[in-house]
């Protein structure tokens, strides 16, 4: 049996299979041109129905980076806020 290095597909790699398939070529001609055999293209198209995925965005009411940032760290205190919970502190 003849051994092969498995490696993965890249992300363009897929974008090109998923635009072929759509063009009409046969999973034994995509493979082909991947020097892939086609069970490798077909582990690609099947769970999909061969119907490509959307492309994945996040959604505008997901936090940004800064905001779970800001979420996430403790607030900062200046001098002057700190003496001043301290004298509310004191006063009660």
């Amino acid at each position: 049996m003849l051994e092969r290095k498995r490696t993965r597909l890249s992300r363009t790699e897929k974008d090109d299979i998923w635009r072929r398939w759509k063009a009409g070529q046969s999973m034994h001609r995509i493979g082909r041109a991947y020097g892939r055999p086609h069970p490798t293209i077909r582990k690609l198209l099947l769970p999909l129905g061969g119907i490509a995925p959307i492309a994945r965005r996040r959604s505008r009411l997901a936090l940004t980076l800064a905001e779970r940032e800001a979420l996430t760290s403790p607030p900062e205190t200046t001098p002057a806020s700190a003496d001043s919970s301290i004298a509310v502190a004191t006063s009660h």
